[in-house]
């Protein structure tokens, strides 16, 4: 009976699966205006990254937007692994990416993008990054 506690112990106190213990720093610049709000869209997967209805992510923050010079934002607990970043400084605080037909209107930002167009359009496997600590992004916002 003493084997089995203690076996069941040494498995209970020796997990092999990390605390998500680690901290994102954002740092968002190149703000137009102060108007509206931050739509900030965590991903830690491929899934969702593409959806233009901003209902698909692993994690989101809205802040209000206090300096047009930048604003910081953390995402914490997070485990060790790939995560990629979108941003969308939503001007009218309406809670989506405006278009006038197929540009947007708002500003957009994308980790690991200085510029997008039509050849270098964001996706999940060139936005990613790696976290195996703390980490720190500075993301410049792109009006189109």
């Amino acid at each position: 009976m003493n084997l089995i506690i203690s076996v069941l112990l040494l498995f209970c106190g020796f997990s092999t699966v990390p605390a998500p213990d680690h901290t994102l720093s954002i740092e968002i610049v190149n703000f137009r205006n102060i108007n509206g709000q931050l739509i900030l869209l965590l991903y830690n997967t491929d899934d969702g990254f593409k959806d233009e209805s901003l209902t698909e992510f692993y994690r989101k923050q809205i802040v209000e937007i206090d300096s047009k010079d930048s604003v910081l934002v953390s995402f914490e607990n997070l485990l060790p692994g790939q995560y990629a970043v979108k941003l969308i400084h939503d001007e009218n605080a309406d809670g989506k990416m405006n278009r006038l037909l197929f540009k947007p209107k708002e500003g957009v930002g994308v980790s690991n993008f200085e510029t997008i167009s039509l050849t270098n359009r964001p996706n999940f496997q060139k936005a990613t990054f790696e976290i195996n600590g703390d980490t720190t992004l500075k993301i410049s916002l792109i009006y189109l």
